[in-house]
Protein backbone atom coordinates (compact mmCIF):
# COMPACT_ATOMS: atom_id res chain seq x y z
CA UNK A 1 0.00 0.00 0.00
CA UNK A 2 3.14 2.09 0.48
CA UNK A 3 4.53 1.20 -2.41
CA UNK A 4 1.30 2.37 -4.19
CA UNK A 5 0.95 6.06 -2.67
CA UNK A 6 4.62 6.64 -3.22
CA UNK A 7 3.90 5.47 -6.60
CA UNK A 8 0.78 7.86 -7.27
CA UNK A 9 2.86 10.63 -5.89
CA UNK A 10 5.86 9.70 -8.53
CA UNK A 11 3.34 10.15 -11.40
CA UNK A 12 2.20 13.54 -10.15
CA UNK A 13 5.52 14.75 -9.74
CA UNK A 14 6.47 13.59 -13.22
CA UNK A 15 2.91 14.83 -14.50
CA UNK A 16 3.82 17.86 -12.83
CA UNK A 17 7.31 18.21 -14.01
CA UNK A 18 6.41 17.91 -17.32
CA UNK A 19 3.33 20.51 -17.51
CA UNK A 20 6.46 22.76 -16.18
CA UNK A 21 8.90 21.82 -18.86
CA UNK A 22 6.06 22.84 -21.26
CA UNK A 23 5.25 26.01 -19.70
CA UNK A 24 8.91 26.90 -19.82
CA UNK A 25 9.46 26.04 -23.05
CA UNK A 26 6.58 27.99 -24.57
CA UNK A 27 7.38 31.17 -22.79
CA UNK A 28 10.65 31.14 -23.79
CA UNK A 29 9.73 30.44 -27.38
CA UNK A 30 7.30 33.34 -26.97
CA UNK A 31 10.49 35.91 -25.73
CA UNK A 32 12.73 34.50 -28.66
CA UNK A 33 9.74 35.37 -31.35
CA UNK A 34 10.00 38.81 -29.65
CA UNK A 35 13.36 39.41 -29.44
CA UNK A 36 13.33 38.20 -33.15
CA UNK A 37 10.49 39.27 -34.80
CA UNK A 38 12.50 42.31 -35.61
CA UNK A 39 14.67 40.27 -37.82
CA UNK A 40 11.48 38.55 -39.63
CA UNK A 41 9.77 41.51 -40.39
CA UNK A 42 13.04 43.28 -41.94
CA UNK A 43 13.07 40.08 -44.05
CA UNK A 44 9.80 40.53 -45.44
CA UNK A 45 10.30 44.61 -45.86
CA UNK A 46 13.71 43.52 -48.10
CA UNK A 47 11.18 40.96 -50.06
CA UNK A 48 8.78 43.40 -50.56
CA UNK A 49 11.31 46.46 -51.38
CA UNK A 50 12.84 44.26 -54.14
CA UNK A 51 9.51 43.12 -55.63
CA UNK A 52 8.41 46.88 -56.10
CA UNK A 53 11.22 47.80 -57.84
CA UNK A 54 11.30 44.94 -59.94
CA UNK A 55 7.69 45.96 -60.81
CA UNK A 56 8.70 49.27 -61.69
CA UNK A 57 11.85 48.13 -63.70
CA UNK A 58 9.68 45.53 -66.05
CA UNK A 59 7.06 48.20 -66.45
CA UNK A 60 9.57 51.15 -67.24
CA UNK A 61 10.32 51.45 -71.14
CA UNK A 62 13.65 53.68 -72.55
CA UNK A 63 11.52 56.91 -73.11
CA UNK A 64 8.76 56.52 -70.40
CA UNK A 65 9.04 56.18 -66.64
CA UNK A 66 5.09 54.26 -66.24
CA UNK A 67 6.43 51.99 -63.18
CA UNK A 68 6.91 55.11 -60.95
CA UNK A 69 3.32 56.36 -61.84
CA UNK A 70 1.63 52.87 -60.88
CA UNK A 71 4.19 50.46 -58.31
CA UNK A 72 4.64 53.00 -55.10
CA UNK A 73 8.20 51.94 -53.94
CA UNK A 74 7.66 49.63 -50.83
CA UNK A 75 10.99 50.64 -49.78
CA UNK A 76 12.33 52.39 -46.32
CA UNK A 77 15.71 53.09 -44.61
CA UNK A 78 16.77 50.29 -41.91
CA UNK A 79 17.85 51.44 -38.76
CA UNK A 80 20.71 49.01 -37.34
CA UNK A 81 22.91 49.42 -34.15
CA UNK A 82 25.93 46.94 -34.65
CA UNK A 83 26.71 45.87 -31.16
CA UNK A 84 28.57 43.56 -28.87
CA UNK A 85 26.78 40.31 -27.56
CA UNK A 86 26.87 42.74 -24.01
CA UNK A 87 23.77 44.69 -25.48
CA UNK A 88 25.52 48.21 -25.44
CA UNK A 89 23.03 51.55 -27.07
CA UNK A 90 22.93 53.40 -30.05
CA UNK A 91 20.80 56.32 -28.72
CA UNK A 92 23.06 58.74 -29.31
CA UNK A 93 22.34 57.90 -32.77
CA UNK A 94 18.98 56.68 -33.51
CA UNK A 95 17.14 57.64 -30.19
CA UNK A 96 15.01 55.08 -27.73
CA UNK A 97 13.93 52.50 -30.15
CA UNK A 98 9.97 51.87 -29.69
CA UNK A 99 7.15 50.49 -32.31
CA UNK A 100 7.38 54.17 -33.62
CA UNK A 101 11.48 54.22 -34.46
CA UNK A 102 12.28 50.55 -34.78
CA UNK A 103 16.00 49.36 -34.49
CA UNK A 104 17.19 46.42 -35.92
CA UNK A 105 20.25 44.96 -34.03
CA UNK A 106 23.20 43.11 -35.20
CA UNK A 107 25.27 41.22 -32.86
CA UNK A 108 29.04 40.85 -32.93
CA UNK A 109 30.11 37.74 -30.48
CA UNK A 110 31.78 39.68 -27.45
CA UNK A 111 35.46 38.54 -28.75
CA UNK A 112 38.30 39.57 -30.78
CA UNK A 113 37.08 39.21 -33.97
CA UNK A 114 35.27 42.41 -34.27
CA UNK A 115 36.94 43.11 -37.19
CA UNK A 116 36.02 40.29 -39.00
CA UNK A 117 32.23 40.37 -38.10
CA UNK A 118 31.90 43.73 -39.20
CA UNK A 119 33.27 43.16 -42.45
CA UNK A 120 31.01 40.40 -43.17
CA UNK A 121 27.76 42.54 -41.72
CA UNK A 122 28.93 45.58 -44.69
CA UNK A 123 29.73 42.93 -47.54
CA UNK A 124 26.36 40.90 -46.68
CA UNK A 125 24.34 44.69 -45.89
CA UNK A 126 26.32 45.19 -49.89
CA UNK A 127 25.06 41.74 -51.38
CA UNK A 128 21.72 42.44 -50.10
CA UNK A 129 20.89 46.53 -50.81
CA UNK A 130 22.46 45.59 -54.46
CA UNK A 131 20.11 42.69 -54.97
CA UNK A 132 17.22 44.26 -54.04
CA UNK A 133 18.02 47.35 -55.79
CA UNK A 134 17.58 45.44 -58.94
CA UNK A 135 21.72 45.00 -59.96
CA UNK A 136 21.92 47.98 -61.64
CA UNK A 137 19.21 45.77 -64.84
CA UNK A 138 16.69 48.72 -64.81
CA UNK A 139 15.91 52.50 -63.85
CA UNK A 140 13.63 52.80 -60.91
CA UNK A 141 13.22 56.18 -60.79
CA UNK A 142 11.37 59.03 -62.03
CA UNK A 143 13.89 60.81 -65.32
CA UNK A 144 10.64 62.79 -66.81
CA UNK A 145 13.02 65.56 -66.81
CA UNK A 146 15.86 63.58 -68.11
CA UNK A 147 18.46 65.54 -65.37
CA UNK A 148 17.69 64.14 -61.77
CA UNK A 149 19.49 62.43 -59.78
CA UNK A 150 17.58 60.10 -57.34
CA UNK A 151 19.54 58.73 -54.23
CA UNK A 152 18.28 55.67 -51.62
CA UNK A 153 19.10 55.15 -48.22
CA UNK A 154 18.52 51.51 -47.53
CA UNK A 155 20.75 51.06 -44.63
CA UNK A 156 21.22 53.69 -41.82
CA UNK A 157 23.84 51.67 -39.44
CA UNK A 158 25.93 52.71 -36.20
CA UNK A 159 28.30 50.73 -33.57
CA UNK A 160 27.20 50.93 -30.75
CA UNK A 161 28.91 52.64 -27.70
CA UNK A 162 30.52 49.21 -26.33
CA UNK A 163 31.78 48.58 -30.38
CA UNK A 164 33.36 51.87 -30.66
CA UNK A 165 36.83 52.03 -30.49
CA UNK A 166 37.33 48.46 -30.48
CA UNK A 167 37.14 47.86 -34.52
CA UNK A 168 38.12 50.08 -37.85
CA UNK A 169 37.79 48.85 -41.57
CA UNK A 170 39.87 50.13 -44.13
CA UNK A 171 37.98 49.79 -47.39
CA UNK A 172 40.92 47.79 -49.25
CA UNK A 173 40.13 45.17 -46.21
CA UNK A 174 36.60 45.90 -47.28
CA UNK A 175 36.78 45.01 -50.76
CA UNK A 176 39.49 41.79 -49.94
CA UNK A 177 36.92 40.12 -47.92
CA UNK A 178 34.04 40.87 -50.33
CA UNK A 179 36.10 39.23 -53.45
CA UNK A 180 36.72 36.00 -50.54
CA UNK A 181 32.86 35.90 -49.81
CA UNK A 182 31.02 33.69 -52.54
CA UNK A 183 27.48 34.46 -53.02
CA UNK A 184 27.33 32.12 -55.40
CA UNK A 185 29.87 29.03 -56.68
CA UNK A 186 31.92 31.25 -59.20
CA UNK A 187 30.56 34.68 -57.99
CA UNK A 188 32.45 36.52 -55.16
CA UNK A 189 30.77 39.18 -53.44
CA UNK A 190 32.88 41.79 -55.19
CA UNK A 191 32.27 40.83 -58.60
CA UNK A 192 28.29 40.81 -57.66
CA UNK A 193 28.26 43.97 -56.65
CA UNK A 194 30.74 45.64 -58.72
CA UNK A 195 30.59 43.18 -62.62
CA UNK A 196 33.34 43.25 -64.14
CA UNK A 197 35.23 44.01 -61.00
CA UNK A 198 38.25 40.81 -61.13
CA UNK A 199 40.45 41.91 -58.12
CA UNK A 200 40.23 44.21 -54.99
CA UNK A 201 43.87 45.38 -56.19
CA UNK A 202 42.03 47.33 -58.67
CA UNK A 203 41.24 49.64 -55.53
CA UNK A 204 44.63 50.53 -54.97
CA UNK A 205 45.29 50.91 -58.70
CA UNK A 206 42.43 53.34 -58.51
CA UNK A 207 43.78 54.72 -55.56
CA UNK A 208 47.26 55.28 -56.68
CA UNK A 209 45.69 57.35 -59.79
CA UNK A 210 43.73 59.62 -57.48
CA UNK A 211 46.66 60.66 -56.04
CA UNK A 212 48.23 61.43 -59.09
CA UNK A 213 45.12 63.46 -60.27
CA UNK A 214 43.71 64.94 -57.34
CA UNK A 215 46.71 67.57 -55.31
CA UNK A 216 44.74 67.16 -51.63
CA UNK A 217 45.52 63.55 -51.50
CA UNK A 218 48.75 63.53 -52.06
CA UNK A 219 50.17 62.82 -48.56
CA UNK A 220 47.34 60.00 -47.61
CA UNK A 221 48.31 56.67 -48.05
CA UNK A 222 46.18 53.47 -49.22
CA UNK A 223 46.41 51.95 -45.24
CA UNK A 224 44.87 55.18 -44.40
CA UNK A 225 41.54 54.79 -46.09
CA UNK A 226 39.39 53.82 -43.89
CA UNK A 227 35.55 53.45 -43.36
CA UNK A 228 34.77 56.04 -40.39
CA UNK A 229 32.76 54.18 -37.91
CA UNK A 230 33.18 56.33 -35.24
CA UNK A 231 31.39 59.28 -37.17
CA UNK A 232 28.89 60.56 -34.44
CA UNK A 233 25.92 60.11 -36.58
CA UNK A 234 26.62 56.96 -38.68
CA UNK A 235 27.07 55.82 -41.58
CA UNK A 236 24.65 55.33 -44.48
CA UNK A 237 24.68 52.85 -47.42
CA UNK A 238 23.11 54.90 -50.30
CA UNK A 239 22.28 53.28 -54.33
CA UNK A 240 21.82 56.32 -56.69
CA UNK A 241 20.07 56.67 -60.17
CA UNK A 242 20.99 59.41 -62.46
CA UNK A 243 19.87 59.98 -65.71
CA UNK A 244 21.50 60.58 -69.00
CA UNK A 245 23.58 63.10 -69.72
CA UNK A 246 24.53 64.33 -66.10
CA UNK A 247 27.36 62.19 -65.64
CA UNK A 248 30.26 64.61 -65.57
CA UNK A 249 28.45 67.14 -63.85
CA UNK A 250 27.91 64.95 -61.30
CA UNK A 251 31.37 63.52 -61.43
CA UNK A 252 32.56 66.95 -60.44
CA UNK A 253 30.05 68.08 -58.52
CA UNK A 254 29.91 65.32 -55.69
CA UNK A 255 33.38 64.89 -55.58
CA UNK A 256 34.57 61.62 -57.08
CA UNK A 257 38.44 61.80 -57.21
CA UNK A 258 40.19 60.73 -59.86
CA UNK A 259 37.31 59.87 -61.92
CA UNK A 260 37.85 57.91 -65.04
CA UNK A 261 34.81 57.75 -67.89
CA UNK A 262 34.63 55.09 -69.93
CA UNK A 263 36.75 55.14 -72.81
CA UNK A 264 39.36 57.71 -71.23
CA UNK A 265 41.51 56.30 -69.19
CA UNK A 266 41.25 52.63 -68.35
CA UNK A 267 44.42 51.84 -69.78
CA UNK A 268 45.74 51.73 -66.10
CA UNK A 269 43.37 48.55 -65.72
CA UNK A 270 46.12 46.02 -66.78
CA UNK A 271 46.99 42.93 -65.54
CA UNK A 272 46.27 41.62 -62.48
CA UNK A 273 43.94 44.26 -61.73
CA UNK A 274 41.91 44.58 -65.23
CA UNK A 275 38.12 45.05 -65.51
CA UNK A 276 36.94 43.24 -68.31
CA UNK A 277 33.56 44.34 -68.29
CA UNK A 278 34.02 48.17 -68.23
CA UNK A 279 31.77 49.98 -65.98
CA UNK A 280 30.31 53.76 -67.27
CA UNK A 281 32.60 55.48 -64.68
CA UNK A 282 34.51 54.93 -61.61
CA UNK A 283 36.38 56.62 -58.83
CA UNK A 284 36.66 57.38 -55.05
CA UNK A 285 33.61 59.62 -53.44
CA UNK A 286 35.45 62.74 -51.84
CA UNK A 287 34.21 65.27 -49.58
CA UNK A 288 36.10 68.94 -50.30
CA UNK A 289 38.98 69.00 -47.91
CA UNK A 290 42.01 66.69 -47.73
CA UNK A 291 42.89 63.79 -45.77
CA UNK A 292 41.41 60.10 -45.04
CA UNK A 293 38.36 61.12 -42.92
CA UNK A 294 37.44 63.00 -46.21
CA UNK A 295 37.58 59.97 -48.22
CA UNK A 296 34.32 57.68 -49.23
CA UNK A 297 34.45 54.12 -50.96
CA UNK A 298 34.76 53.38 -54.63
CA UNK A 299 32.10 55.13 -56.66
CA UNK A 300 31.13 52.67 -59.52
CA UNK A 301 28.25 53.77 -61.98
CA UNK A 302 27.06 51.48 -64.95
CA UNK A 303 25.03 51.61 -67.19
CA UNK A 304 21.99 50.72 -67.31
CA UNK A 305 20.01 47.91 -69.78
CA UNK A 306 17.96 50.98 -71.65
CA UNK A 307 21.07 52.93 -71.63
CA UNK A 308 19.23 55.48 -70.84
CA UNK A 309 20.25 56.28 -67.25
CA UNK A 310 23.24 55.13 -64.88
CA UNK A 311 22.75 53.26 -61.84
CA UNK A 312 25.56 53.90 -58.59
CA UNK A 313 26.16 50.62 -56.92
CA UNK A 314 25.71 51.17 -53.19
CA UNK A 315 28.02 52.76 -51.23
CA UNK A 316 29.13 54.01 -47.53
CA UNK A 317 28.57 57.52 -46.86
CA UNK A 318 29.43 59.11 -43.09
CA UNK A 319 25.73 60.11 -42.34
CA UNK A 320 26.46 63.68 -42.13
CA UNK A 321 24.30 67.19 -43.99
CA UNK A 322 27.84 68.33 -45.82
CA UNK A 323 28.41 64.96 -47.11
CA UNK A 324 25.17 64.16 -48.35
CA UNK A 325 24.23 67.56 -49.68
CA UNK A 326 27.25 67.12 -51.96
CA UNK A 327 25.63 64.34 -53.81
CA UNK A 328 23.59 66.65 -55.51
CA UNK A 329 20.30 64.31 -55.01
CA UNK A 330 17.15 65.36 -56.13
CA UNK A 331 15.43 63.47 -53.49
CA UNK A 332 16.59 61.55 -50.45
CA UNK A 333 13.00 60.07 -49.44
CA UNK A 334 13.36 56.18 -49.89
CA UNK A 335 11.89 57.05 -53.27
CA UNK A 336 9.52 59.40 -55.51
Amino acid sequence: MGREKKGAINVDFLVGFIIFVTAVAIVFGFIYLILNVVNISSTVDDLACQKSIEERMTVNSKYIDIGTKIFPLKCETKQICVSLSSGGSCEDVFGKADKNNLVLRHTVPGSTAHREEVLKFLTEEMVNIHKMAGQGKGNFMPRSTFSENYCTIFDWFALDDDLKGKVDVSYGELYEYMDNYMVADDLSALEFVYPGWESPETAKVLFENMKKTDDRFNNVNYEDWKIDLEHNNGNVIIVQMQTKGRLTSYLAAAGVAGAILAGTGFAIFTGGASLSAIPAAIGIAAAGTAGAAALGGVTYIVTTPDENSYYVAPMIYPNDIETLRNLKCTDFSVAP
